[in-house]
């Protein structure tokens, strides 16, 4: 691919529970001609043009590993603009997830080690998942039916080269996973090897400490932690995660404050403030109050 600039990134603290510190050192990434016209495109809103640019680099050099891990990249960074709610966006973004799943499993069989189609392939095989089926009753199939595929790449990629997306994907996807032993989706779940409900919920807190490790300041995994805990039953920590989350970080991009909404949230309807830590709604648990 062409030639192209770069730019500076922290690096992460070793610490996940302590903020970056202020000794920092940079480490330069370099991004080509390619990624840097199809992220302008995406910054102006034309999200169906950086799609098509993508697919027609792929079409000029259908065999190259760089040009196969762009149109999944840029798959991934379209399809987040879809609408799950309507049944033309879920079959685009269906299409779209599949061309990009298509680019990455043929990347890996023409070149075993690269593991940045492996990563791209799993956050793309877990939105997949995700979406596999529109009926609102049926959603929650997905990650099940997918979860020895999925599982096995995952693994396949952090032995390669671990990121903080492919932890955190991993951990949404055993969050979601987990179901109690009451529901018919549990029992689907024993059928196809997933683990009960603690199991997956540990696993999921595994993942998102990971990724809290090698991304320290992204506030949907810190989030997402937070929600692990809660469902496991550890409240301490969910509490303590919910409020860190909400106290103490930055939003970094431009959605990221739905998150701090998320924890904020949590904290009032999950941790009232109340005598002796009773369940009190009468005293809310607000900031500045």
């Amino acid at each position: 691919m062409g030639k192209g600039s770069s730019k500076s990134v922290v690096a992460p603290t070793s610490d996940p529970t302590s903020p970056p510190s202020t000794d920092i050192t940079t480490k330069t990434i370099t991004r080509s001609e390619e990624e840097l016209m199809r992220d302008q495109l995406l910054q102006h809103g034309l999200h169906p043009e950086s799609w098509s640019y993508a697919r027609r680099k792929l079409h000029e050099n259908p065999e190259d590993s760089r040009t196969l891990a762009f149109l999944a990249e840029t798959a991934l960074q379209y399809e987040r603009t879809k609408n799950i709610e309507l049944r033309p966006h879920w079959i685009d973004r269906l299409d779209i997830l599949d061309e990009g799943l298509a680019a990455t499993s043929k990347c890996m069989r023409l070149y075993p080690e690269n593991s940045r189609c492996v990563n791209f392939h799993v956050q793309l095989a877990v939105k997949a998942a995700d979406q596999a089926w529109f009926i609102r009753t049926l959603k929650p199939l997905g990650p099940i039916v997918n979860f020895a595929r999925i599982q096995k790449r995952g693994e396949q990629c952090l032995a390669q080269e671990p990121t903080a997306e492919v932890c955190k994907s991993l951990g949404g996807f055993y969050s979601r996973c987990a179901k109690p032993w009451y529901k018919p989706y549990r029992w689907i779940g024993w059928w196809y090897g997933v683990p009960d409900e603690k199991g997956c919920f540990e696993k999921a807190i595994e993942f998102h400490r990971k990724a809290k490790e090698l991304d320290p300041e992204d506030l949907e995994n810190v989030a997402r932690l937070a929600s692990a805990y809660y469902g496991l039953g550890d409240y301490a920590n969910a509490r303590k995660w919910y409020s860190y989350c909400r106290d103490e970080m930055v939003p970094r991009e431009g959605d990221d404050i739905r998150w701090s909404s998320l924890a904020h949230t949590s904290l009032l309807t999950h941790f009232p403030q109340g005598a002796l830590g009773k369940q009190d709604r009468s005293k809310w648990n607000v900031p500045f109050a």
